[in-house]
């Protein structure tokens, strides 16, 4: 703590300590489920103190301020303006920073006017406010981060830019592709404190809702104290505001500008450029904004633009953002981080980073809405969460910064802060459906409380209304917000424990295809001086493979004395591309909190075996195997740890089985010296599987997705066979395939399928025109294709029920490899089926020949789609078995129009 002191400017030994201006009040009731705690502040007091504090040479303040926990935390503070020293004075406004004096993590950002206080103190993923209670005077409320709400309309951020400036923006990024500011980016930010001139304007209604011109900037003030709060840790940048009282303007019917309809509609961008090019001058100002009261709308004019003039081709410039609540609430957090900070961060260089819509930026990284500034929480039909938390995603990061550097207007200031520095991260390929830690080694020469976010740099192409183990674009992972460790889970360990890789609810999957995931990690230092705090962002590829997933095999029991060993499904890992020779064992006995190693480093060879502690029995444990030397990990159900038991007559006890990657996995209670006899059918038919194990545990591995299977197990004690144990019923759920439709078969539809394939009995099925049919639910409309056959004959038949025929495509998708994405390289049949005739011949036939590829999956439930779609030329095909519409197709959709798609049900065969 004597680091802050001094870095808070600590020149002689006196030190001025606060008294307590806050006293605990009733609690008033507010809308929502918020925490919160209520106050009474003696303003005045408080604001003498401030005075003094601020006369006295050589002194160091600290301030007692009240915390959502319910206590009076004490901060060291300092002042830090936000507006001119002329306009300060004038209107009494104050503007300031501190660091707690118990916890270094924890800092504030307060304003102080004579109408009231209003703070932000943040740590790490920890926000909390301090609002004044609007209907009664000197009330004020301690609460966390607001939810947004949709009553009425909902606010919507407009941004985008014209051609010219989309040009000027893709130019820039160009330019700075060559300083290295690409995705391999790993750099700290070029140590400059940059501050930038803000010219803010209102409109009467605004002042009006304040009660006036003073009043008005003390609300400025208020929230650019919170916006620089922000934009100082994040970005080393600074708005100081421009004493130009003659913008504030205070008569609705008299101000430049329209009402809030049509302002918040986008008139106001224009009106704002033309009052701040008149009533401030183009070199007064950096960046400008408007502040509306009503109207639900922002739209910072352009993006990237600050320090640029408006022109006569690009009208514009830096001064035509604008922030207007659609609540009528133009205070409070939501306001200042949700809705201006999120507009200044477009005129900064930043575009939306959320992918509930498809903008076509390249930076939309988050799932959803997203949650950091740039997304929209809480106010689309995907919520990531309710509101926004008061960080940049790092894609919004590096984009400001790119323009940042770019630009001439500021005044600059060199930080002699070291920044962060972290160790090279490496690469690593892991394999599908398997969960995986990342961790850094960072450094910081003056010891300063760094905080870590690492996040998910794909940008998305389609939208993403919820994540999807099975997308091969955009984030698999949402954002989290900054916390002190330089290790995040993913996903995060307590849904792993839980068996849960795909958590539609907390935004978070492991990927079940191979794709490469782009990941950064940004470093924040939380230098205690604000003008010194510095940023460091290093990137990590993570290439999911087509092995896997990689899982530990074992459930129900384990035993101490080690005789059932602990097993996992290697999935090809110590092979190319994972390269995992050896692997670490340990256990964990309340869910994740604790470790305990087994083993160190051992082969990976799938199975190990290792006496427990006599201690564990009866207790549950989990057991993890981390890859040595990559990343990934797995983690066992919960498992009874037990003793084995003497062989006698009875049937094995405690019968368990669970569908895990592509196997049923059976286990039991094993007795001394037995032997076992597994039995399992499908259920409803009469033929059993039966197989001898001296283990008691077994892998069915012939399952069929779809059916229930029924299972037995008998133990074999000194040659005597016991009873078989009840039925145990395990239930292999069927694959889900994605979708595509048809919306209208009147014109043509497919009649007729037939197949002659390698080896087997002929297949055809005759339908009619439905849009889609499944036939893959009917038993008797089963197609049987041989493993490695060549040359087998599909036949399609085309029915044109009306007047005329059409030119179609036809395309014919299998799922060889069983992994339930009819990928583009199973498009088996992809043709142009030419106008056959200018008269109505209303049916034609072709034939088409297609091999089964030999490492195709064997005796399982398999699908093949086909899908007739209308068409002038070979492209008018479906860009994907889930994409109806072309390839590139700015909306991609799983429905196209005039045609039909069927799917049938496929087994392959040795």
């Amino acid at each position: 703590m004597k680091k802050i002191i001094l870095a808070l400017s600590v020149i002689s030994g006196s030190m001025l300590y606060a008294q307590n201006y806050w006293k605990k009040a009733e609690s008033v009731a507010l809308s929502g489920k918020q925490q919160y705690n209520t106050y009474q502040l003696d303003l005045q007091s408080l604001r003498n103190y401030l005075a003094q504090s601020s006369t006295a040479k050589g002194s160091q303040a600290t301030l007692v301020i009240p915390t959502l926990e319910g206590k009076l935390e004490t901060f060291y503070i300092k002042s830090l303006p936000v507006v001119s020293e002329a306009m300060a004075a004038r209107y009494q406004l104050g503007s300031y920073y501190g660091v707690s004096t118990e916890n270094p993590h924890r800092t504030v950002r307060f304003s102080v006017s004579p109408y009231n206080f209003q703070s932000m103190i943040m740590e790490g993923n920890k926000m909390q406010f301090i609002d004044p209670e609007r209907t009664t005077k000197d009330l004020y409320i301690v609460k966390e981060k607001s939810n947004k709400t949709h009553s009425g309309k909902a606010f919507e951020c407009t941004t985008d830019e014209h051609i010219e400036e989309k040009n000027q923006i893709k130019a820039l990024y160009k330019k700075v592709s060559t300083q290295k500011f690409v995705n391999t980016y790993s750099s700290a930010f070029d140590q400059k404190y940059r501050t930038l001139r803000l010219a803010v304007s209102v409109t009467g209604e605004y002042t009006r809702d304040f009660g006036g011109t003073a009043q008005a900037l003390a609300q400025i003030n208020a929230t650019l104290t919170r916006v620089n709060g922000v934009f100082e840790k994040e970005l080393a940048v600074h708005f100081n505001l421009v004493d130009a009282p003659q913008i504030i303007f205070d008569n609705p019917a008299t101000d430049p500008y329209s009402d809030a309809f049509t302002g918040a509609s986008g008139a106001w961008n224009i009106e704002l450029q033309e009052t701040l090019t008149n009533m401030v001058g183009e070199d007064n100002y950096d960046i400008g904004h408007l502040f509306g009261a009503s109207g639900g709308g922002g739209n910072a004019g352009c993006i990237g633009c600050i320090c640029v003039s408006p022109t006569e081709s690009v009208p514009r410039g830096k001064g035509s953002g604008y922030t207007s609540p659609a609540d009528g609430r133009a205070f409070g957090d939501t306001f200042d981080i949700d809705y201006v900070a999120h507009e200044i961060g477009h005129q900064m260089g930043a575009n939306h980073t959320f992918s509930h819509g498809i903008e076509n930026t390249g930076v939309q990284v988050e799932p959803g809405s997203g949650s950091t500034i740039m997304g929209y929480a809480g106010i689309t039909d995907y919520n990531v969460q309710g509101n926004s938390d008061a960080y940049f995603s790092v894609a919004s990061l590096k984009q400001m910064q790119y323009n940042l550097v770019n630009k001439s207007c500021d005044v600059e200031t060199p930080i002699t802060n070291t920044p962060p520095q972290i160790s090279a991260l490496k690469n690593y390929t892991i394999p599908k459906g398997t969960a995986f830690v990342l961790n850094a080694q960072v450094t910081d020469a003056e010891n300063d409380p760094l905080t870590y976010t690492w996040e998910q740099e794909n940008s998305a192409l389609s939208p993403i209304s919820e994540v999807s183990p099975t997308r091969t674009d955009g984030a698999n992972f949402r954002s989290i917000a900054p916390s002190e460790t330089p290790v995040r889970y993913f996903p995060k360990l307590s849904s792993v424990m839980n068996g849960e890789l795909t958590k539609v609810s907390d935004w978070e999957t492991v990927s079940n295809v191979k794709r490469d995931l782009y990941f950064a990690l940004t470093v924040r230092d939380n230098h205690p001086v604000e003008s010194e705090q510095q940023v460091t962002i290093a990137n990590q590829v993570i290439s999911v493979g087509t092995d896997g997933p990689f899982i530990i095999k074992n459930i129900g029991t384990i035993y101490t004395d080690g005789s059932e060993p602990i097993s996992w499904d290697i999935a090809n890992t110590n092979n190319a591309p994972y390269n995992v020779s050896n692997v670490k064992i340990d256990y964990t006995k309340d869910k994740g909190a604790t470790w305990t190693t087994l083993v160190e480093t051992t082969p990976n060879d799938g199975s190990e075996n290792i006496a427990l502690p006599s201690e564990l029995v009866g207790q549950n444990i989990q057991v993890r195997v981390s890859a040595v030397d990559n990343v990934f990990y797995a983690v066992s159900q919960p498992l009874a740890v037990a003793v084995v038991e003497d062989c006698g007559a009875d049937a094995p006890q405690n019968l368990v089985g669970q569908y895990l990657n592509d196997a049923i996995l059976l286990s039991w209670n094993k007795t001394k010296d037995a032997s076992y006899i597994v039995k399992y059918r499908i259920k409803g038919s009469n033929n059993w599987t039966e197989v001898n194990t001296n283990t008691a545990s077994y892998q069915i591995s012939d399952g069929d997705n779809g059916y229930t299977y029924e299972i037995q197990v008998a133990q074999v004690c000194n040659g005597v066979t016991s009873a078989f144990t009840n039925i145990l019923e395990v239930s292999i759920p069927d694959v889900e395939y994605c979708k595509l439709i048809a919306t209208d078969s009147t014109m043509e539809y497919i009649s007729n399928i037939s197949i002659d394939a390698e080896g087997q009995e002929a297949f055809s099925n005759n339908s009619e025109g439905n849009g889609y049919s499944d036939y893959s639910v009917d038993s008797s409309k089963i197609v049987t294709l041989k493993k490695g056959s060549q040359n087998n004959q599909l036949s399609v038949q085309v029915t044109f029920p009306k007047e005329e025929d059409h030119y179609e495509t036809f395309s014919v998708w299998v799922d060889f490899n069983g992994d339930g994405q009819l990928s583009e390289n199973e498009r088996i049949i992809k043709d142009f089926i030419e106008d056959p005739s200018n008269d109505n011949v209303r049916t034609l036939t072709k034939t088409y020949t297609f091999n089964v590829p030999s490492d195709a999956v064997v005796n399982k439930s398999l699908r093949m789609r086909v899908a007739l779609k209308v068409g002038p030329s070979i492209n008018s095909a479906p860009a994907s078995a889930c994409e109806g519409n072309l390839i590139g197709a700015e909306k991609p959709s799983s429905q196209f129009k005039y045609g039909e798609v069927e799917d049938y049900k496929v087994r392959i065969v040795e």
